[in-house]
């Protein structure tokens, strides 16, 4: 079942302690988890030894997203109210985590890298892409690998030009350039269009 390179968790303080869960649907109770059965193993691992390091309810980390890649590399995200000092000191202990390749801070709409690289690198099909923290990426590799396969047989061999809109970091741009002779990628994001253009390059 474990398919998702990407979760988004929230803190609960129980006990004086603090612990990472989802929303229980249509309610805003956090549910502790110890586990997510639809994760890939490296965010699982990832959850585990992050839960260990967030351990001061008096932090004002309130969310926590983490994507893994197909190598296992992660990327940490802590949503904060505010930055304290128990808040400083949780994301510090968060860089001892395996694998952590990049981790941020964010407070309000404000990012912040802590520690690591800007981005993280995945591979699909032979071509490797840059993400960035507020990058939209497929949560199913396997998925988007036959997604990209299907829309390559759509397009054929003989196509002059593709749009590509919305195209986030080119994840189908990119694979479709080998098919036409002329791509175009649209996006609002600036920073997505950047590291477009990396990952063309």
């Amino acid at each position: 079942l474990g398919y998702r390179n990407k979760l988004r968790l929230f803190t609960v303080s129980q006990f004086g302690n603090m612990l990472l869960g989802m929303k229980k649907f249509n309610t805003h109770k956090v549910v502790p988890i110890k586990k997510c059965l639809i994760a890939t193993d490296s965010v699982n691992q990832a959850m585990v030894h992050s839960q260990k390091e967030i351990v001061s309810s008096d932090s004002t980390i309130n969310e926590l997203t983490i994507r893994a890649t197909n190598s296992g590399n992660v990327m940490l995200t802590c949503q904060c109210a505010r930055n304290n000092r128990f808040t400083k000191e949780a994301i510090e202990s968060l860089t001892k985590i395996p694998n952590i390749k990049s981790l941020y801070s964010k407070i309000n709409d404000s990012s912040h890298l802590r520690h690591g690289n800007a981005y993280v690198v995945e591979s699909v099909l032979g071509k490797s892409y840059r993400i960035g923290v507020d990058s939209f990426f497929q949560v199913n590799n396997h998925g988007l690998a036959n997604l990209i396969e299907i829309t390559k047989d759509c397009v054929g061999d003989d196509s002059d030009f593709i749009l590509d809109a919305h195209c986030g970091v080119g994840t189908f741009a990119i694979q479709l350039a080998e098919r036409c002779n002329q791509v175009w990628g649209i996006d609002i994001s600036s920073s997505s269009i950047e590291l477009a253009s990396q990952n063309a390059s």
